[in-house]
């Protein structure tokens, strides 16, 4: 056998293409690249640019956001924090204000909220004390300050829908104040715990700590621990995925963030989601397809969608779905410390630690004040989704078809095959009698015989409930189903926008060239004339009838 070379002591192993830091590295390279390639091709469709992620920060001077808060109550006010200071902006993040500044070496705003009661109090929590401004941000006061820096260091915020109740979670304790934030007491049970989220709801509170998630109601002094870390088995702080390649400092808690939607509870842990009922301590792990890591750092939930963000970037969870999507397209940094959506969904913030990213609204089309003139010849048209509909039942190419083809397939074997018989035979009996020797021969006939039989056979196959010869050719017409859809699919779909676009260039030609607009109304027609081949119609009768608009 051949000897291996002998390795010099001391010498350090040479790294292989597969060595962590060979892939980190080849990771940082990769993103780089992609952030270049985003920067020189941006995107001018609105379509595609209402889901990606632009930076947000003008007039910010600082690099990190710690959080973002839009105010519900004043459409376009948001205030976000940095580690020294307080921004405010009033155009959605169009622009930003410094209102606020701390003091020291290791201050930082760690959370903002305000009153929903209407009072336009805005709240800041930072690592030392809680702050209050009552005029919206113009002046602010300090209102609670803890004996120690643990009990100084605020980390969230949650206020009573009802009422004037207000509770904060600082690094070590939870406190409440029964008159807005005027005066605090301790609430004895979290004296040693580490406070990492809270929740108000309709006479309730949730206090997300570092052991488990805890839950009072209104007007009671008790609070029940709904969700215990130990019993879940649930990672510990410093247990950190060794296969994960991200870097290891950046670390993730087990109980990180709660949100509500209806009766709905949801809870952010470093194992995935945990879905519970209001006031229940019965958990499910939320579905987690479409995710690219379980750790969760922070989550929100809307009356449409969940929006979490986790190591590998923000993830959108749509409760009619039921699946995660990545919604991290433009963001230059991953790790993401708070999210915030605006009362209708329209504008959506991420706070992060390269600056404050925005999804914005694509912009509002008032199609039927532009239509309004002399040359409205555009009606109202139905959504994409309707025409895709009717396109693949007029083709009858819907995956319908062949769920019922093979449980078509499967009860064949209950119906017997069928055969029936029948017979039949006329028979007679003939005698010779043989007389003397001068005699002759004498055939007799005897008598008729006459016979009539029939059968019915059933036969089953009952191997046939498992697996059916017929699977075979069913297996073929659902691939070859399939292509047929989606090239139909493609089709009906590239003509509805070629003509929504056309649509569009009608809607806005100003210049009152008779030949260039009926060039465009012949091409619309043409476009209308194409959808109704593949659907049979559809478009044309409900332009007709004053179907769906858009």
């Amino acid at each position: 056998m051949g000897r291996g070379k002998a390795r010099r002591p001391g010498a350090r192993p040479k790294k292989t293409a597969n060595h962590p830091a060979v892939l980190r590295f080849k990771k940082w390279v990769l993103s780089i690249f992609g952030l270049c390639l985003m920067a020189l091709c941006p995107v001018h469709n609105w379509a595609a640019d209402c889901n990606i992620w632009h930076k947000s920060d003008n007039g910010i001077d600082e690099v990190g956001v710690n959080s973002v808060r839009v105010i519900g109550q004043c459409p376009g006010l948001v205030f976000a924090g940095c580690r020294k200071s307080v921004y405010k902006s009033c155009d959605w993040g169009g622009h930003w204000d410094r209102v606020f500044m701390l003091t020291g070496e290791r201050e930082g705003i760690n959370c903002l909220s305000y009153d929903p009661n209407g009072k336009s109090i805005i709240y800041a929590a930072t690592s030392n004390g809680l702050y209050v401004s009552v005029d919206c941000g113009s002046s602010w006061t300090k209102r609670h300050s803890g004996p120690d820096e643990a009990q100084r260091d605020i980390q969230c915020i949650a206020h009573s829908i009802q009422g004037d109740i207000v509770i904060i979670g600082a690094r070590r304790g939870l406190y409440k104040s029964y008159d807005s934030g005027l005066h605090w007491s301790a609430e004895g049970y979290f004296i040693n715990k580490e406070i990492r989220s809270v929740h108000a709801g309709k006479g309730f509170f949730y206090v997300c700590a570092d052991d488990g998630v805890y839950y009072q109601e209104t007007g009671s002094d008790a609070w029940d621990r709904v969700y215990n870390l130990i019993e879940f088995g649930e990672e510990s702080d410093n247990n950190i995925d060794t296969n994960d390649e991200t870097e290891p400092e950046y670390v993730f808690k087990a109980l990180n963030s709660i949100a509500m939607h209806e009766d709905n509870v949801y809870i952010c842990t470093g194992n995935g989601i945990l879905l519970s009922k209001a006031g229940g301590n019965s958990w499910t792990r939320l579905n987690s397809e479409g995710l690219l890591s379980q750790k969760m750092n922070y989550i929100i939930a809307t009356p449409e969608y969940l929006l979490g963000a986790s190591r590998k970037g923000i993830f959108k969870y749509e409760y009619k779905e039921g699946k995660w999507k990545d919604y991290s397209a433009g963001l230059s940094s991953l790790e993401i410390n708070m999210l915030d959506v605006g009362s209708e969904n329209d504008f959506i913030f991420a706070a992060t630690q390269n600056g404050l990213f925005r999804i914005a609204p694509p912009p509002a089309f008032d199609r039927e004040a532009r239509m309004a003139g002399p040359r409205r010849l555009l009606p109202r048209v139905p959504g994409i989704s309707e025409i895709q509909k009717a396109a693949i039942e007029y083709a009858e190419v819907s995956p319908e078809k062949i769920k019922w083809m093979r449980q078509a397939a499967k009860t064949q074997a209950l119906i017997p095959d069928l055969s029936l018989s029948l017979d039949g035979n006329d028979t007679r009996t003939i005698e010779l009698d043989r007389g003397g020797t001068n005699d002759s021969d004498i055939f007799i006939e005897g008598p008729k015989d006459k016979n009539l039989g029939w059968g019915i056979r059933l036969d089953w196959d009952l191997s046939e409930l498992i697996w059916s010869y017929h699977q075979t050719n069913i297996d073929v017409r659902s691939r070859l189903m399939v292509q047929l859809r989606n090239d139909i699919l493609n089709e009906v779909t590239k003509i509805y926008f070629e003509r929504l676009r056309l649509m569009d260039e009608l809607a806005d030609d100003t210049n009152h060239d008779d030949a260039k607009v009926r060039l465009k109304q012949i091409r619309l027609a043409e476009l209308t004339a194409d959808i109704d081949a593949l659907t049979g119609g559809y478009l044309s009768k409900s332009i007709d009838s004053g179907g769906c608009g858009r």
